[in-house]
């Protein structure tokens, strides 16, 4: 395909059936919305009933989210306070409170649990904005990679939503920085947003400062807790309200701790409050030299006693669910750490939720600590003699999951279900339990089981590619490689290394990715390996295309075409790296497009004629394979048609291309598939048919309008309204330089130099194209 940098932010190379270079363009991007408010912005988690006291906090966070013009106060309202005192209970209740209110959030409230104080689980802003625009209705596959591209969309999805009257308020709980949460808020005036934090961040927002309840407070919402655990009839609070002050106040009068004791009373009906003090005071005793922060020994002390009470089973389960690596789990880890059925599981889970020491997750059958509980339960599991063995047990389960779901991973032909029941199941459970499957890979290189890291790996690369996790791909892999190593396991090095070596390239580090492209090539000839050595040799030449090396790249790609076709004709089961012929087509795919884009580089005679040939046996291979990616290929095939002429070929080829990419069902097919119809657009214009061709490029308009890709969508518009203006078709043409002229407004406040001449030209071009419409009287469609 020809590139101009103005117009054309993607690449055609791709590795192992999936593309790494798509960008969102601009600052505001215009987007087509679902019809209907999608589930996740109406599943805010339902506020506590016995909520005591915070009615001026209440009244003003509410009056802050009000829809009237932002001026002198902030869209943005900061609680801040001590962990369990009740800043994100508070935040849910303006929430609630918010959406009872006639048309201030039609479209719902927009929730995030940030972890910003587990270093473990703590969200980068790159994958909350993943999560937030999935919840606001943008298919996963659709988002682009980057924390840049991902905010501007967001933002523009947000301010769509607005306009549209459907107003959404954000909530983004426990963040840890400013740095966290700055790509998180929306970028207008429109929306609000409600941050919960233990420090005072710097946000330019309005700061509310929470402190821990009154001694009459604690002692009302114990109350409350427990008559709403057992009934009006339970008066046990209100008979010993000296017993329950002092129980407040050894729970430091906050609403966590609190909650744990009245759960203690309510699983004991006779069990006078006193008693429940009296046990308090020891348990205070007993940690408050283990406190690691203000506000954590009331605390302590509650964990201390819910846990106390617990079944043997349910105890077990608590300290198992710590080992854990990510920031929630499923029904199916927790059976899988205490071995066993979900059934039963599940039961015990729920047990802990009544005792307040697990929280349901985001989705039913997800499960996630309070950071603060989480710290106790990994002291007690640090202590069980047992965790190990379970640890382990849940790693292995983690690795022969994740080996399933990667075989659905690139989208292959006659794939034979197993383990999921289809490819989308397999590519949903790899995003939610992406997070876990990270952490694992660190978890168990840190526990000397090399293998599970390296595997986990392995089976991680082709999708984190896919979705944009790049920053994500090249730390995986610098642990996979360091493990491979410690463990002296060359046989999993070499694998490692290759996807080292892809990972680098996407995060623009040549040098490391040649290094481990060189070094894998040396171990897979050592072992005998084809396939091995031909993936090191793809690497390497993908990497050396992108550093500006052709010649070196050209020798690359046809060595590693050599070996793949030497892995093919010696039936090579492919080392773990996929279906060989599939790797042959996609590396002819590559070699192809390489040729197209530096012909002019290279040294070879007729680089058109012999990319013509290359991507034809693309073609043929993946056919076989995969039609989504052979649909790349075709569309490369087109290009290379049509740059010899050779027209009707090259409007089979693109029509062709458009249908297979639409098949991936993904961002990577809907680019292609928009570039596809782009380009038969300008085919059939050649061959004159303009009808066919307007229809092309309104359909390629639409594609990259629903992606957020404003320079792209803006030239496609820009050849639309001049094949409408050589029919004469006047108004059509006015209404498609009327939005090329509003993108190009938007495109010049990013990059004047870039874009400033060509809006003064469009606007030129607007004003004459409306006096050619009002002379003709045209309100004719061609």
């Amino acid at each position: 395909m020809t590139w101009d940098a103005a117009a054309r932010a993607v690449s055609n190379e791709i590795h192992d059936g999936v593309s790494f270079s798509t960008i969102v363009q601009g600052q505001r991007i215009t987007m087509q919305l679902p019809p209907a408010v999608v589930p996740a912005l109406s599943g805010l988690r339902t506020g506590s009933r016995s909520f005591t006291g915070r009615r001026a906090e209440l009244a003003h966070l509410l009056a802050g989210v009000a829809p009237q013009p932002v001026t002198e106060s902030a869209s943005t309202s900061l609680v801040t306070g001590l962990g369990g005192i009740g800043k994100t209970e508070l935040v849910i209740q303006v929430a609630e409170l918010a959406l009872t209110r006639p048309d201030w959030f039609l479209g719902g409230v927009l929730f995030i649990d940030l972890f910003g104080y587990d270093s473990r689980r703590c969200l980068s802003p790159e994958s909350a904005l993943g999560s937030l625009l999935n919840a606001l209705g943008i298919s996963k596959a659709l988002v682009p990679p980057g924390a840049q591209d991902r905010s501007r969309l967001y933002r523009s999805v947000l301010a769509t939503y607005a306009e549209r009257g459907r107003r959404i308020l954000v909530v983004l709980d426990n963040a840890s920085t400013a740095g966290q949460v700055r790509p998180l808020l929306p970028g207008d005036s429109f929306c609000r947003t409600l941050v919960t934090s233990r420090d005072t961040l710097d946000l330019d927002a309005r700061l509310y400062d929470l402190d821990v309840l009154s001694p009459e407070e604690g002692e009302i919402l114990l109350g409350r807790a427990l008559r709403l655990a057992r009934g009006s009839a339970d008066t046990r609070v209100t008979d010993e309200p000296a017993a329950a002050r002092e129980i407040s106040a050894l729970c430091g009068h906050l609403p966590l701790a609190l909650r744990i004791a009245a759960a203690l009373l309510a699983d004991t009906p006779n069990r006078p409050v006193s008693s429940l003090a009296h046990a308090l005071r020891e348990a205070h005793a007993r940690l408050d030299s283990l406190s690691r922060e203000d506000g954590v020994a009331p605390l302590r002390a509650a964990f201390e006693l819910s846990y106390r009470r617990l079944s043997g089973d349910a105890a077990t389960l608590f300290r198992r669910l710590a080992l854990n690596p990510g920031h929630d789990l499923s029904t199916e880890i927790a059976a899988c750490l205490v071995s066993c059925p979900a059934g039963q599981a599940e039961r015990q889970l729920l047990s802990l939720v009544r005792a307040h020491l697990l929280e349901s997750g985001p989705a039913w059958g997800r499960w996630r600590f309070h950071d603060l509980v989480r710290v106790y339960a990994e002291e007690l599991a640090s202590a069980d003699p047992s965790s190990p063995e379970a640890r382990d047990r849940m790693l292995e389960h983690y690795r022969a999951r994740a080996r399933l779901a990667d075989t659905y991973a690139l989208d292959l032909l006659h794939v034979t279900p197993h383990g999921f029941s289809d490819r989308r199941e397999a590519m949903a459970w790899l995003e939610a339990e992406r997070p876990n499957l990270l952490a694992a890979v660190d978890r168990a290189a840190e526990a000397g089981r090399h293998d599970i890291a390296c595997d986990i790996a392995a089976a991680m690369n082709i999708y984190l590619g896919t979705y944009g996790y790049f920053k994500d791909l090249a730390a995986m892999y610098g642990t996979a490689v360091q493990a491979a190593r410690s463990a002296n396991d060359r046989v999993r090095l070499g694998p490692a290394l290759v996807d080292a070596a892809f990972a680098h390239n996407v995060n623009d580090d040549p040098g490391r990715a040649v290094a481990a492209a060189h070094e894998a090539m040396e171990l897979f000839r050592e072992s005998g390996s084809t396939t091995g050595e031909a993936q090191a040799s793809r690497a390497l030449a993908d990497t050396l295309r992108g550093a500006g090396h052709p010649q070196d790249a050209l020798r690359a790609y046809e060595q590693t075409v050599r070996l793949l076709r030497e892995a093919v004709d010696a039936h090579d089961d492919g080392d773990g790296f996929g279906h060989p012929p599939h790797l042959l087509g996609t590396c002819l795919l590559n070699l192809g497009d390489f040729l197209l884009e530096h012909g002019a580089d290279l040294r070879t005679a007729a680089p058109v004629s012999e990319a013509i040939v290359v991507l034809q046996e693309a073609v043929a291979i993946l056919e076989q394979t995969s039609r989504s990616v052979g649909g790349l290929a075709e569309l490369n095939l087109g290009e290379a048609l049509e740059r010899t002429g050779r027209l009707d070929a090259a409007v089979a080829a693109y029509r062709s291309a458009a249908r297979k990419c639409q098949e991936a069902q993904d961002r990577w097919g809907a680019i292609h598939e928009a570039d596809a119809l782009e380009r038969l657009g300008s085919a059939l214009a050649a061959t004159e048919r303009p009808r066919a061709a307007i229809d092309a490029m309104a359909q390629a308009a639409d594609r990259y309008r629903d992606l957020g890709m404003q320079a792209l969508e803006t030239t496609t518009l820009r050849k639309q309204t001049d094949l409408l203006a050589d029919q004469r078709a006047y108004a059509r043409a006015h209404a498609c330089a009327r939005r090329v002229v509003d993108l190009l407004q938007v495109l010049a406040d990013e990059a004047p130099s870039e874009y400033e001449e060509q809006l003064a030209e469009a606007t030129a071009g607007l004003a004459e194209l409306q006096a050619l419409a009002a002379r003709s009287g045209d309100r004719r469609s061609p």
